[in-house]
Formats: structure tokens, C-alpha cells, sequence
């Protein structure tokens, strides 16, 4: 089984967005298990109205033309949203922006990559290329 590499300080983080993303959809945001696939349900009532992946950056949204998620997060995504019609959102916090897309409507390049600091070779797999001129801002 994979490590979690998820600390307090990155739950904390995604807590604070997760409150600013939960406002600007007028939703209350549940905290997901460490290995579900999603971070957040956002619900209405009792009811799951999406499922929200957040990233906290340190860098500015404009440092990089496009945002690499996993292949396997999004094709997640369009599982969920096959079998419940359930949106998936990824929202990502930069240095200087709150931005969101709706990972079942968004253009994608697949390539290989993922992150190499950690040195664990299950880290570099098929990523999406993500254009960040489709985030909407929140």
C-alpha cells in the first residue's frame, strides 16, 4: 500500500479553502477519508450536490500555462459523474488566486509525468495537462 504523504498542515490548509470553496457554491463542505478519491463532499442538506479535490500551491496561478492532475483522479471523476450525475470540481489555492474546474467538462493533454522530490518511482504516471486559462475564479 502507497504511503500518505498528506500532513496536519496540508489538512489545514485544504480545511481553509475548502470553507472559501463551500461559501462561493453556498454548500457545507464533509471531509472525505484519507484514501477516498476526493477530499470533499460538498452537500446541501444531507444531500452530496459534488465532490471537490483541493491543491494548495506555492506558486502564482500564472507561473505555469497548465495544471497537471493524475489521469487516475480524473477518469475517477467521470466514473462518479457516469454513474450519479455528481459534478467533480477541483479547486486549486495559488499564491494569489482561488480557482476552480469542473473536471467532467474540461480539455486535457495526457502525458507522462507526476512529481520526482519524493523519490517514490509510483509518482510519475499518464498526468492531464489542464490549460489554466479554463480555471474560473472564485
Amino acid at each position: 500500500m502507497r504511503p500518505i504523504y498528506e500532513t496536519q498542515d496540508d489538512r489545514d490548509r485544504e480545511a481553509l479553502v475548502a470553507k472559501k470553496v463551500g461559501d462561493a457554491f453556498n454548500c457545507s463542505m464533509g471531509k472525505l477519508q484519507p484514501r477516498d478519491a476526493f477530499d470533499f463532499a460538498a452537500m446541501r442538506g444531507d444531500k452530496i450536490v459534488g465532490f471537490v479535490e483541493i491543491k494548495v500551491r506555492a506558486n502564482p496561478m500564472g507561473q505555469y500555462s497548465t495544471y497537471m492532475i493524475s489521469m487516475t483522479k480524473l477518469a475517477t471523476a467521470h466514473a462518479i459523474f457516469a454513474a450519479t450525475k455528481t459534478p467533480c470540481i477541483l479547486a486549486v489555492q495559488w499564491t494569489d488566486a482561488l480557482g476552480y474546474i469542473d473536471m467532467n467538462a474540461v480539455d486535457v493533454t495526457l502525458k507522462m509525468g507526476g512529481r520526482s522530490d519524493r523519490n517514490d518511482p509510483r509518482d510519475i504516471e499518464p498526468v492531464c495537462h489542464i490549460d489554466i486559462a479554463a480555471f474560473k475564479l472564485i
